[in-house]
């Protein structure tokens, strides 16, 4: 397996619906409201899930040492 940064590791172990709403909005720049459709959720539930995801993925780096 190839040697990814702490930032890119900590995103990649998030479970697969983390990792696509970080992708879609904070990689492609997708709105929320797009990125929640083509999830299949709500605009609410995808900023929400994006939260989680960043709050995740800072959780892990900090464990880390990252």
């Amino acid at each position: 397996m190839p040697s990814y940064p702490a930032d890119v590791e900590a995103i990649l172990d998030l479970p697969p619906k983390y990792r696509a709403i970080l992708y879609l909005v904070e990689v492609e720049g997708v709105p929320y409201q797009a990125a929640a459709d083509q999830i299949g959720m709500t605009t609410v539930a995808a900023r929400a899930m994006a939260r989680r995801a960043r709050e995740k993925a800072r959780l892990a780096l900090e464990v880390s040492g990252g």
